[in-house]
């Protein structure tokens, strides 16, 4: 009996987010069906939502959904056959379209308040041949190829919410798709704080583009030599908290706040080491 509740509680959650989901993009999405085409866009699109809540490519998810539906579901070469119709552009449109109809319905609930948003970086395991999008990874088992795109994320009621997304290629440079990221964003929302990750805090010019736009950010800080000479000595207001750190080569000006963790007690820099966030900054 056990063993039966997770998965029923899985696929009762899984319908609900798909009639959310389906009530932002019904009719939003043309997939080029014709009047004769052996699938509507409805079935293409339940198709769709199922392989992204389930992070499956077509050639599994497709089987799996037609089993588990016993629907009439296209396979995945009348699949990828549909998505080859659609231009890069023709995808951004229809992508932005949608994302003001949720950014409107978030707007009403927050009601003008300024929001959370943090910024972050996603990776998609790729098993194919080689192509302009793919980056090299070491985070999965089978492959050393993925795809990988940033995110900026509105944190709503508890709730995380993609605001924008744009892809990261062999050739992009962070800090210009963070600008972008914030702009878009900027346009929808007041932003009260931005949340980064490790990999974004130890890059200046990110920061810089933060400071641009005039917002306080808060990220992890790698423990480096001149960092534990700070913890060791202090040269801030008190222990935990050190003001204009200056660091990289567009000499970034951040505060620092130190995480106390009492199960060090020789070194004292290992007494601010809290699992992967050591150190805090803030502007």
């Amino acid at each position: 009996m056990g063993g039966d509740k997770q998965p029923r509680a899985s696929n009762k959650f899984l319908r609900k987010l798909n009639r959310f989901s389906f009530r932002f993009i019904d009719g939003k999405i043309n997939f080029h069906t014709r009047y004769n085409s052996a699938y509507t866009d409805a079935e293409l699109l339940n198709s769709l939502i199922y392989l992204s809540i389930r992070n499956r490519y077509p050639e599994s998810g497709c089987k799996r959904l037609r089993k588990i539906s016993n629907k009439d579901i296209p396979d995945a070469d009348t699949f990828y056959g549909r998505i080859k119709k659609k231009g890069m552009q023709e995808v951004i449109d229809e992508f932005m379209n949608i994302q003001k109809d949720i950014v409107v319905k978030i707007r009403k609930k927050i009601r003008n308040k300024r929001i959370i948003a943090f910024i972050d970086e996603h990776e998609i395991p790729w098993y194919g041949d080689p192509n302009p999008y793919v980056m090299g990874t070491n985070n999965f088992n089978g492959t050393t190829l993925c795809f990988k795109y940033i995110t900026i994320n509105a944190l709503v009621n508890s709730h995380r919410i993609c605001l924008f997304a744009l892809p990261v290629t062999p050739f992009s440079r962070k800090d210009k798709l963070v600008d972008e990221l914030v702009s878009v964003a900027k346009k929808w929302f007041k932003i009260g704080l931005i949340l980064f990750d490790r990999g974004f805090s130890k890059d200046s010019k990110i920061l810089k583009v933060i400071e641009k736009h005039g917002l306080k950010y808060l990220a992890p800080m790698e423990k480096r030599d001149r960092i534990k000479r700070i913890a060791n000595f202090g040269d801030g207001v008190n222990p935990f908290y050190h003001t204009n750190y200056e660091f990289g080569k567009e000499k970034a000006r951040v505060n620092l706040f130190f995480v106390w963790n009492e199960k060090y007690e020789k070194e004292k820099w290992k007494r601010y080491h809290d699992g992967s966030r050591t150190l805090f900054r803030i502007k």
